[in-house]
């Protein structure tokens, strides 16, 4: 089963976000999925207010994706959520997923 999961926490007008991502437990969709994620990698990376961007695959299941994001404020993570080489992201690999994508918007307990 592919699980998308990701969590957004605000601190001090950062955001940390967090996304879990299961590919289909198909070789050729898991390679696919990996090149389309090196490529939204690289492109993030260069947009003002990214101060970091993370993607890891899991030994333990190749089909599992791990993206870690910090962003300078909200207004730069919605800036990155409009950008071609996401929206070219989500468009491409969306069919590569077992479910939609689900996006949690977190406060920090203290």
């Amino acid at each position: 089963m592919q699980h998308i999961f990701c969590s957004i926490t605000c601190k001090k007008h950062m955001l940390t976000v967090t996304a879990l991502i299961h590919a289909k437990r198909d070789t050729a969709m898991i390679d696919q999925l990996r090149d389309l994620l090196q490529t939204l990698l690289t492109e993030t990376r260069k947009e003002p207010g990214c101060l970091q961007y993370e993607i890891f695959q899991t030994e333990r299941d190749e089909a599992m994706f791990i993206v870690q994001e910090k962003w300078a404020s909200e207004e730069d993570f919605n800036a990155h959520s409009s950008q071609l080489h996401f929206t070219m992201f989500v468009t491409l690999a969306t069919p590569l997923f077992a479910e939609q994508l689900e996006v949690y918007r977190l406060q920090p307990l203290a």
